[in-house]
């Protein structure tokens, strides 16, 4: 697990440290402050290099507000601070007690991620193939051209245009992890496939467990194929068995979370809104059951908040199953120079301001 992430010049962050960080990692603050920023970058660090996956969430945005899918791909510049490409982002995570059967990178280690100049790039890198009209690069294209380097490797990235994305051979290390985007669902055939995993590790109570927070009368999960892709059905007692893709945002979010974990068992799972279709009531629950899934499966946990009542529920929940497995962290803008910091809330600040109803997500 990181025990200390730090990032320069990505997105909104000149300079941003977390530091004693646990099992479970939960951030909050105001809007535009950089929280799914900061899942991102732990992404790349983990080993998410696909062009895609840093650009993706700045896309969804821009065609979502034009309301057609033809807009081209946005330039690198939009992950540095400020667009600033003369200086490079460098991501570094901290691993105390690396388990050497884990490909990931060596303990304090950093990544690299900047613009290359052209006349860097080795001749016949397969960054040179930027359509299939032409083998060379145009002077106007240079910031469309990405490096992301270790101390060992290092890989060149580019974006075509119309939407098409091409990338070089990339031979860097990385640990498993995956980012949920707050509403984000796998698919059938992978929910499927994740399903069928845990029963065969015979791990699935643990998903039961969590299911019946949302709905008690959940009493076994099974995989049913009327057509294709195969789908999962809950017994709830009812005359026949229930899709659970029709059972509801909550039912499907907690659903999502466990399976995630049993998929990226001794990794990091990124969950942006962790919130998102759980309900108040059941929050304290929600954490004790994630808490329980984390730990079988081993897998560190950086989720993002909105939720005063998020909030509350987590130490609730973590007094309980350990405090030392649960930090929470709030990232604040400074008014006179814009940086972005993160300010650590011990869990003795946490209930002060519970009890008192203090704002804490910034």
């Amino acid at each position: 697990m990181y025990s200390k992430f730090r990032l320069q010049n990505f997105r909104s962050f000149k300079d941003l440290e977390l530091k004693d960080l646990t099992r479970v990692n939960l951030i909050a603050g105001k809007n535009n402050t950089g929280k799914t920023a900061l899942l991102e970058a732990i992404a790349v660090y983990s080993g998410q290099y696909d062009p895609d996956i840093l650009l993706r969430f700045k896309i969804d945005e821009i065609r979502q507000q034009s309301h057609h899918r033809d807009i081209g791909l946005p330039s690198w510049n939009i992950l540095f601070n400020e667009f600033d490409t003369q200086k490079p982002i460098r991501l570094f995570g901290k691993l105390p007690n690396v388990q050497q059967q884990l490909p990931i990178f060596p303990e304090s280690q950093a990544l690299e991620i900047s613009v290359p100049k052209i006349d860097d790039i080795e001749k016949g890198s397969r960054v040179f193939k930027i359509s299939s009209r032409s083998d060379t690069i145009d002077t106007h294209l240079r910031t469309d051209i990405i490096q992301i380097k270790n101390e060992k490797y290092k890989a060149y990235l580019m974006i075509q245009d119309e939407d098409r994305i091409y990338t070089d051979g990339i031979s860097l290390q990385r640990i498993p992890s995956i980012f949920l985007l707050s509403r984000e669902k796998a698919s059938f055939e992978d929910s499927a496939k994740l399903f069928s995993h845990l029963q065969r590790e015979r791990k699935q109570a643990v998903i039961l467990d969590a299911l019946k927070i949302i709905d008690e009368r959940v009493t076994s999960l099974e995989i049913l194929y009327d057509g294709y892709p195969p789908m999962i059905y809950a017994e709830l007692g009812l005359k026949q068995p229930m899709p659970i893709a029709t059972m509801g945002d909550g039912f499907n979010r907690v659903f999502s979370l466990v399976l995630a974990m049993s998929a990226v068992q001794g990794g990091v799972l990124l969950i942006d809104e962790i919130e998102n279709g759980l309900h108040y009531s059941i929050q304290t629950k929600i954490w004790k059951a994630i808490a329980k899934a984390a730990e079988l499966f081993n897998v560190q946990i950086f989720a993002t908040t909105h939720s005063f009542e998020m909030i509350r529920a987590a130490q609730e929940a973590f007094k309980e199953t350990g405090e030392d497995d649960f930090r929470f962290y709030r990232l604040d803008r400074d008014p006179d120079t814009q940086d972005i910091e993160a300010v650590r809330y011990s869990p003795k600040t946490i209930d002060a301001a519970v009890r008192l109803e203090y704002e804490v997500r910034g």
